[in-house]
């Protein structure tokens, strides 16, 4: 439906109208849904994210889902890093939410675009220092979430990047090992300390393969094991919830409660 009319009654005051003021006057509303004045695009809601690049749909090498956007709704959105006035109101609009809790989503490609090159200070990462900054000065408790790899260097040759589970483990492993060492500053040269006023982290390893009925069909990502979440460091749990489960996405579930995490 392209148009919607209501109708509805606003009490007005007698300041506004001297006749008949006593009563109701009726307002007539149009509502014109194929002219929009706004459009959302991603950004802050059930996650926040820092992924900025879009990947184009390749039904050659993706597997059946959805037809176009395979990224859904995970990336664009942010304002640029520079507007800093656009930043504030997302910052007053967070803390109007009042949220104690928030996942916030990105890709290995954004910090790790090679095997043996990894990139701390690009676009990206720094929408990602920016949304961190912003839960660590409000106080909220962070579930950071790798969606997904989207790197040629460690997928099948068979399998989309963006789809693939990541073909070496060692490799993988290591590239969020790098991850958790510079966000929670226990490396040197750290960039941007992640846990702060006792501020609760945990790291999310999944692979989200998409919508649809055989968005399963996609390389197994590693066994996470049914015991919860393991400790990478003492203020970083990894878990890994039921978005790595053989079914279909309709059927998985995330046991957050056994992951020490709260709903």
């Amino acid at each position: 439906m392209s148009r919607l009319v209501c109708g509805v009654f606003v009490g007005l005051t007698k300041t506004v109208f001297c006749a008949d003021a006593d009563r109701p006057a009726g307002v007539r509303i149009q509502v014109r849904a194929d002219q929009p004045t706004h459009r959302m695009a991603g950004g802050l809601g059930a996650s926040w994210h820092a992924i900025r690049r879009e990947v184009p749909s390749d039904p050659d090498r993706m597997t059946p889902g959805r037809k176009t956007a395979p990224q859904g709704s995970a990336f664009g959105g942010n304002p640029p890093l520079e507007n800093t006035v656009a930043w504030q109101e997302l910052e007053r609009h967070f803390r109007w939410l009042g949220l104690d809790w928030c996942p916030v989503e990105l890709a290995q490609r954004m910090y790790q675009p090679q095997r043996d090159r990894f990139d701390w200070d690009n676009a990206e990462m720094r929408t990602l220092y920016r949304i961190l900054d912003v839960c660590e000065s409000n106080r909220v408790d962070v579930f950071l979430t790798q969606m997904w790899n989207d790197v040629d260097w460690n997928a099948y040759e068979d399998v989309h990047p963006l789809q693939s589970a990541p073909k070496s483990i060692p490799d993988f492993a290591r590239g969020l090992g790098e991850l958790c060492e510079r966000l929670t500053g226990a490396s040197p040269l750290h960039l941007h300390p992640l846990a702060v006023h006792q501020q609760r982290a945990w790291l999310c390893r999944l692979l989200v393969p998409g919508a649809g009925p055989t968005a399963a069909l996609h390389h197994p990502g590693p066994a996470c094991g049914a015991g919860g979440a393991g400790s990478a460091r003492p203020s970083l749990a990894v878990v890994g919830p039921g978005l790595l489960h053989p079914g279909p996405p309709w059927q998985r579930s995330v046991r957050f409660r056994s992951m020490g995490g709260r709903v």
